[in-house]
C-alpha cells in the first residue's frame, strides 16, 4: 500500500503539472472544464490512496495488538465498504460515459455514506460506553527480570473469550 501510495503521489504531481501547463494554453470552454475536472479527479484519487495508507496502518496496529472488531462493528464496516465500492463504481462509470444520469446517482449515495459513517461512530461510542476498561500499571527497577516475571504471570492467566488483555511495555501515553 505504501509503495503504491508513493506512486500515486508521483502520478498526481506529474499529471497535475501537465494539466496546469495545459491551462496556460488557449483552451476552449469545454476543454477548460475537462481539465478542471481532471485536476479534481487526480486530487481525489490521491486522497483515496492516503486513506488506504491510514487503513493499512490501523489494520497493522490492530494485528500487532491482537485487536478485533466486534461482530456488530464488522457488519457495519461491511455495509460501509459495500456502499463505498458502489459509489466508486458509479463515479468511474460516470467519468467513462460522461453521463449526467449516472452522476445524479452519486450524490444521494454520498449522503447515505455520510449518514452511515455518523451512525457507525455513534454505535462505536455506545459500545465503548457499555464496556469496562481497566489499567494495571506495573513499575519496577528490575527491567528485563521484571518484564519476564510480569510476562510469565500474565501468560498463566486464562481469560474468558469475551475479555481481551493488551500489554504495553513502556507506554508513551496512558489513557
Amino acid at each position: 500500500v505504501h509503495s503504491q501510495e508513493n506512486e500515486v503521489d508521483i502520478y498526481e504531481d506529474e499529471i497535475g503539472s501537465y494539466l496546469l501547463e495545459l491551462t496556460s494554453q488557449d483552451l476552449s470552454a469545454t476543454d477548460s472544464v475537462e481539465v478542471t475536472k481532471m485536476l479534481h479527479m487526480i486530487s481525489d484519487l490521491e486522497r483515496l490512496s492516503d486513506h488506504a495508507v491510514n487503513i493499512a496502518e490501523s489494520a497493522s496496529e490492530m494485528h500487532t495488538k491482537k485487536l478485533s472488531f466486534s461482530s456488530a462493528a464488522s457488519h457495519e464496516l461491511k455495509v460501509l465498504i459495500s456502499a463505498i465500492g458502489e459509489i466508486i463504481d458509479l463515479a468511474c462509470d460516470c467519468m467513462k460515459s460522461n453521463s449526467i444520469e449516472t452522476a445524479k446517482k452519486v450524490e444521494p449515495l454520498e449522503e447515505v455514506i455520510d449518514r452511515l459513517q455518523s451512525r457507525i461512530k455513534s454505535n462505536h461510542i455506545e459500545r465503548l460506553q457499555n464496556n469496562y476498561r481497566f489499567q494495571i500499571i506495573v513499575k519496577n527497577k528490575l527491567e528485563e527480570r521484571g518484564h519476564r516475571f510480569v510476562t510469565g504471570f500474565l501468560s498463566s492467566i486464562k481469560l474468558p473469550p469475551d475479555i481481551k488483555m493488551t500489554v504495553d511495555v513502556d507506554p508513551l501515553d496512558i489513557l
